[in-house]
């Protein structure tokens, strides 16, 4: 700098203004400068996290438009309590349109393409990786095969894992295989997993996986066609088959969510108008936490049948939809049934992908994809 002065010179909280001005994954990089600023940065992004978390719904956003022919461009946003978006992160990939989140953990978010790449990342700090396909898929079951993806975390050994279960599509009676990945892992390489899951067929409805306390659930139906949920326990990587509540009687409309640390089943009833929330306990048994009826959406929806809106998320005790007409998020708390609406992006507006799988319960975090 001029006169011999150097970064350190400058006042911090000038300097602090300067980065206010920068994306946060920017900003982190900088801590390799000097030990000055590594201690001023960290400082500065725990500051950044807590009004994060005080401004944002905890509602991700992704969208992704087409630069040029077999290249797009990802965009990364966070929904904020008085509406508007805050861009997280931007970023160029030869992606498919069609694409899928598998859920968020501590930050970082599991990306899957229908063209078999998977992507983890974290949009706050930056941190970008992809995964080496999965290429037991056409190995195990040939060229028809359909599979579905799980992304969890493993709190002994504090790593990431992803898990893909494959069905031949045509034929139902084909066992089913799983594989697992690290992520991070030195070996950084796919493995079958010996404990496959008990049953024949499996498919599961719109909403992925949830992931809750180091087990995946998917919502699926067993050999006998009967709708269960299918439960992956990260750690030991084996898996085991939960019953639904006795009034469901199939997976379709219904949905898995968490609420308050449990796992939640929301069934909906296109003829009675409404969708009951069921909490799963911890023996496994079921309860019935409140039933809401499709007319409290009324005022704020195109009209009550929710032929046109997709459930999104059971967040903080409000239930998350998402019209995909209007492209507008509606928040019902269950409690006080106090509606809230939000404008996503222009209602003329196109979207490369379906909204309803763009969009998962997410908080910003400094959490590294790899601890080792």
């Amino acid at each position: 700098m001029e006169g011999g002065r150097n970064y350190d010179s400058l006042p911090g909280d000038i300097t602090l203004r300067i980065f206010s001005l920068l994306p946060l994954y920017l900003v982190l990089r900088l801590r390799l400068v000097c030990k000055a600023w590594y201690a001023l940065i960290t400082e500065f992004a725990v500051e950044y996290l807590k009004r994060s978390k005080e401004t944002s719904l905890g509602i991700l956003c992704c969208n992704s438009r087409c630069i040029s022919s077999g290249v797009f461009s990802l965009y990364i946003s966070s929904l904020q309590i008085r509406g508007g978006i805050k861009t997280l992160m931007t970023k160029t990939l030869s992606i498919s349109p069609r694409f899928t989140f598998n859920g968020s953990i501590n930050g970082l978010i599991c990306l899957d393409e229908a063209k078999n790449n998977i992507h983890v990342f974290n949009p706050t700090t930056g941190e970008f990786v992809t995964l080496p396909p999965c290429h037991f898929s056409s190995y195990i079951i040939g060229f028809g095969y359909y599979y579905i993806t799980g992304f969890g975390y493993c709190p002994l050994t504090k790593q990431y894992k992803v898990v893909k279960i494959f069905q031949d599509f045509f034929k139902f009676a084909t066992p089913v295989k799983a594989a697992v990945i690290t992520v991070g892992a030195p070996s950084n390489s796919w493995r079958i997993i010996e404990s496959s899951p008990l049953y024949k067929f499996t498919f599961t409805c719109d909403g992925g996986a949830i992931y809750l306390n180091g087990t995946l659930f998917w919502l699926s139906y067993t050999e006998e066609i009967m709708p269960a949920i299918t439960a992956f326990d990260v750690s030991d990587e084996t898996f085991r088959i939960i019953r639904l509540p006795s009034k469901v009687f199939s997976c379709n409309q219904n949905r898995l969510a968490k609420q308050e640390g449990r796992l939640c089943l929301v069934k909906f009833d296109r003829e009675k108008e409404y969708f009951e929330i069921y909490i799963m306990l911890e023996d496994f048994q079921w309860i019935s936490q409140c039933r809401v009826s499709m007319k409290d959406f009324e005022p704020h929806c195109a009209n009550h049948y929710f032929s046109g809106y997709v459930f999104l998320c059971l967040k903080k005790g409000k239930i998350t939809l998402w019209s995909t007409w209007m492209k507008r998020l509606i928040f019902y708390d269950i409690k006080s049934r106090a509606i809230e609406t939000i404008q996503v992006g222009d209602a003329n507006e196109e979207m490369i992908a379906s909204p309803e799988l763009l969009t998962c319960p997410y908080e910003e975090s400094l959490t590294p994809i790899c601890s080792y």
